[in-house]
């Protein structure tokens, strides 16, 4: 039966490792995807592997108390994917190491499909066997949105109604033009997100420009991944193209004013870790113990 109201996230997940803090939190764009929905409000789910360890319970608890469904997270065997982050001074995350573990060789199976089929849209990220996948959720009914991040595949994108790109500059002639070749290559939608200098989001016959909101940045890992979970959540609601970006643009920049993906049951150890170290996650985080954002 078709649960319209549900939002699905399938793919990558990882311990995030910030190693002068340490400190591990649960994350990876499918993951911090899947919570933003929860958090909104929404009735959402994640499909996606562990492995039998430490950070694969650590994933699992943290995501599950969030509200999301992980009834079909699978436990594979082999080690859960680890990132190595470091803070810059000024917030941003620099991906020291990435380990994907058995998050690489996850592929959704029909039955995980046939569970999504109905679902108000399935967000795609690092999926191994990915034509496969995203044929199958159309062939359902699924409407599928997918992260291409910095693998900016261009075509073969007929059945994806939206991709997501990053792109490590101003949103150039080089922006643009990767934002038009995704929907030459069949998206309907496109949009390259540029960090500190805003989004462009586009459709057939449309170009959108929305600058990034000024903020005090404490940490940037996750901001994408909110920002494309508002901009789902603005275009099911059939808000137009430009609300849709400003939407995401102000959940990346909320994202910025806090430690982590999402807040998690690291973030008072990290705290105190941060006072101990007079790191600015330390005032951030006392704004948000206070109520505020």
């Amino acid at each position: 039966m078709p649960d319209r109201e549900r939002f699905v996230a399938l793919g990558d997940n990882c311990v995030d490792h910030y190693r002068t803090l340490g400190v591990r939190a649960a994350g990876g764009n499918a993951v911090n995807v899947a919570v933003n929905w929860a958090r909104a409000g929404l009735r959402s789910a994640y499909m996606g592997a562990v492995g039998p360890d430490a950070d694969g319970e650590l994933v699992r608890a943290e995501v599950a108390a969030q509200g999301v469904d992980v009834s079909r997270l699978r436990t594979l065997p082999g080690a859960t994917g680890v990132t190595l982050i470091e803070l810059t001074a000024d917030g941003e995350r620099q991906l020291v190491e990435e380990a994907f573990g058995v998050t690489a060789d996850y592929r959704p199976s029909a039955d995980d499909l046939d569970a999504v089929a109905g679902a108000a849209i399935a967000h795609c990220s690092s999926l191994s066997g990915f034509e496969e996948a995203v044929g199958g959720l159309a062939q359902r009914g699924v409407r599928v949105s997918c992260d291409f991040s910095t693998r900016h595949r261009r075509d073969g994108l007929r059945d994806v109604e939206v991709a997501f790109y990053s792109w490590e500059s101003t949103a150039d002639d080089g922006a643009r033009a990767l934002l038009r070749d995704a929907l030459a290559g069949g998206a309907t939608v496109a949009v390259v997100t540029c960090g500190r200098h805003g989004s462009l989001a586009g459709s057939d016959g449309e170009l959108v420009f929305v600058p990034a909101e000024q903020v005090e940045v404490v940490d940037t890992l996750g901001a994408g991944d909110s920002y494309i979970a508002a901009f789902l959540q603005a275009l099911l609601e059939r808000r137009p193209l430009i609300e849709c970006a400003a939407r995401g643009t102000a959940a990346a920049a909320d994202c910025c004013r806090r430690f982590g993906g999402f807040p998690q049951a690291a973030t008072e150890a990290v705290s105190q870790a941060a006072a101990a170290r007079g790191h600015a996650v330390a005032t951030k985080q006392r704004r948000t113990d206070d109520g505020g954002n």
